[in-house]
């Protein structure tokens, strides 16, 4: 069994084509993604994490610059969806190749 944990379904599509293969595999997606329309307000993604958009409340899992998640990778290179401008993806962590 592997719990898999995604940001968002174009991250999750290949992890998961090669992880049905040799696991049985629960996804879990936690931290909405937030994009925002051209006027400027935000569409919240899934529709059911409206409560998770709001960074300032404290919430269980929460991703946030005081996570051990978030100080792990950044720790080892890897920029966090967080820290966009343009839409926030708080599940999001990657790394360039050099």
């Amino acid at each position: 069994k592997l719990l898999l944990h995604v940001c968002c379904a174009p991250c999750a599509s290949h992890s998961l084509t090669v992880a049905v293969k040799y696991f049985d595999v629960t996804v879990f997606y936690y931290n909405p993604n937030i994009t925002y329309r051209e006027d400027g307000s935000p569409e919240i993604i899934p529709s059911d994490s409206i409560d998770y958009a709001n960074r300032t409340r404290s919430f269980a899992y929460k991703i946030d610059e005081n996570d051990l998640c978030y100080k792990t990778f950044t720790a080892h290179g890897f920029l966090w969806g967080g820290n966009w401008n343009s839409r926030k993806e708080y599940g999001h962590f990657y790394k360039s190749k050099p």
